[in-house]
C-alpha cells in the first residue's frame, strides 16, 4: 500500500507519461481522500504473487520509483520474466531470501 502523498506528485501539471491514463483517474479519485488515503500495488494486496510485475507492464505502477523498473532497459526484462513467469518470481525470491539470512 502506498499512501496519497507519496505518488501524488506524478498527478501533478499533467500525467506522468509513465502512467497508464485510465490508471492515473484510480489514483485521483485515492488522492480525493487526502493525503493519507491508501492505494495497493496491485489488485491481489493480500497474495503474495507477481501481478504488481503485470500492473508495471500496463504503467500502472503505483509509485514512480516502482514504474522506473519497466522504463529502464536494465530492469525492464526482470519485470516482463516475473511477470511471465510466476514460479521464476517465487524462485529468485526465495534465493534473495536464503543469501540475506
Amino acid at each position: 500500500m502506498a499512501r496519497c502523498a507519496s505518488y501524488k506528485k506524478r498527478l501533478m501539471h499533467g500525467t506522468d507519461p509513465d502512467l497508464d491514463s485510465g490508471f492515473a483517474k484510480t489514483l485521483f479519485k485515492t488522492c480525493s481522500a487526502g493525503d493519507t488515503a491508501e492505494q495497493p500495488f496491485d489488485a491481489t494486496r493480500n497474495t503474495f504473487d507477481n501481478l504488481y510485475y503485470n500492473a508495471l507492464q500496463r504503467k500502472a505502477g503505483v509509485l514512480s520509483t516502482d514504474q522506473t523498473l519497466y522504463a529502464s532497459a536494465e530492469t525492464k526484462r526482470y519485470v516482463n520474466g516475473y511477470a511471465f513467469n510466476q514460479a521464476g518470481f517465487f524462485f529468485d525470491f526465495q534465493q534473495a531470501m536464503v543469501k540475506i539470512e
